[in-house]
């Protein structure tokens, strides 16, 4: 007898169970991640420079709202050119917050599904291409396959797609903010 499977008789019927070690779950490096990405080189392009613009916004909206201030208490005679000035400053701010976020959401959406869409196909070719005798053993019944064709990419997915963008905002913020600190 092999040491993957064994034959014991129980009340004159055989009965087979799997001695199955447990297989090791491997880490997934970022950049294996950024190479399965490649064909949605251009998505990445346009999410970094939106993350870019977001991450710029709080500190612009801090330098903004600081000049704001320094408004009144100047005491200049254009106060209320200046303030007007300072609004829409405001307001342009708000829109490029708007079009960034969009944009940067869109694009890192879109290389997240594209690749999830990769990832399940590829694990469904290599399901199909199992033998018959692979998907007798519990951990491999329909239910769990599927499963983990649902679940596996989408966590990919979601490594790529919302935790990218935020890491690249917050990376950004940071950089922008020492920017406008120092200068």
């Amino acid at each position: 007898m092999d040491k993957s499977s064994s034959m014991q008789a129980k009340d004159g019927k055989e009965e087979a169970s799997a001695i199955i070690p447990a297989e090791p779950e491997s880490d997934v490096s970022f950049m294996r991640i950024a190479h399965l990405n490649r064909p949605e080189w251009r998505y990445g392009l346009v999410g970094l420079l939106a993350s870019a613009v977001c991450g710029a916004i709080q500190p612009a909206f801090a330098f903004i709202m600081a000049s704001f201030v320094t408004v009144f208490y100047t005491g200049q005679d254009n106060i209320m050119k200046e303030a007007s000035f300072y609004s829409w400053m405001f307001f342009v701010v708000g829109c490029s917050t708007l079009v960034a976020t969009i944009l940067q959401q869109w694009s890192f959406g879109v290389m997240g599904l594209q690749l999830a869409r990769r990832l399940r196909v590829a694990m469904m070719r290599a399901m199909v291409h199992n033998e018959v005798g692979w998907f007798d053993r519990e951990e491999n019944s329909s239910g769990v396959l599927t499963t983990k064709l649902g679940s596996d990419a989408s966590y990919v997915r979601g490594a790529v797609g919302d935790t990218l963008g935020l890491m690249l905002q917050n990376v950004l913020c940071l950089a922008f903010g020492y920017v406008i600190a120092l200068v």
